[in-house]
């Protein structure tokens, strides 16, 4: 059975104008990629680096459209918006929320 995660959130940094880094207190980091207003590409990474972009058979072209995204940091959250999403990622413990 899979364990909840128990990692918290330290803050952010946005790394490109539709990529979002966020950093854990326990050294793991989470990617959010804004491809089009309705396509979210979500990276994790134990290790705090991430993997360079290899190519896979179901994902060809990423970038699909231009996002230039906004972070809003909450006393509790982090949320992002686009036109057809609302993104909120708790900061301890913390969880992701698509809606």
């Amino acid at each position: 059975m899979a364990q909840p995660c128990r990692a918290g959130l330290n803050g952010y940094d946005k790394i490109a104008p539709d990529k979002v880094v966020f950093d854990t207190d326990n050294g793991q980091r989470m990617l959010l990629q804004f491809c089009s207003p309705d396509v979210i590409k979500v990276e994790y990474s134990f290790d705090g680096e991430f993997q360079d972009e290899a190519p896979t058979p179901a994902v060809i072209n990423d970038a699909l459209e231009k996002m230039d995204v906004n972070v809003a940091d909450n006393a509790n959250n982090y949320e992002m918006f686009t036109s057809a999403l609302r993104v909120s990622l708790d900061k301890k413990p913390m969880r992701l929320r698509i809606y």
